[in-house]
């Protein structure tokens, strides 16, 4: 799964969006429909997409393996454990322009 992370100007978009007399709700769907494309991608992908795409939600190892009923303290089978300890999780950080200022 790949991903672009863009420098948006949320200031802009923003003032275009209210000064056009729209709010949140004319992104609704824009937004479901992303977020879903997003994880029909991660699921076509394969298992290893799947846990990149929950990491980038900010999920943790834990978290995900508790989801399908694991624990750290379950004993897993040595495949397993030495495919966890090739994934890395990095929580998807995302990069907004605020006019000259930059936040993540």
């Amino acid at each position: 799964m790949e991903g672009n992370i863009m420098n948006i100007s949320i200031k802009a978009v923003h003032e275009a969006i209210t000064a056009a007399g729209y709010g949140a709700d004319h992104l609704d769907d824009i937004v479901h429909d992303a977020a879903s494309k997003a994880a029909t991608e991660a699921n076509n992908g394969g298992l290893k997409d799947q846990i990149v795409f929950l990491g980038s939600l900010g999920w943790s190892e834990k978290q995900i393996l508790e989801a399908v009923n694991l624990s750290w303290e379950t004993k897993l089978e040595p495949e397993t454990q030495a495919f966890l300890s090739e994934v890395t999780i990095v929580p998807l950080q995302a990069h907004f322009h605020l006019g000259d200022n930059f936040c993540a």
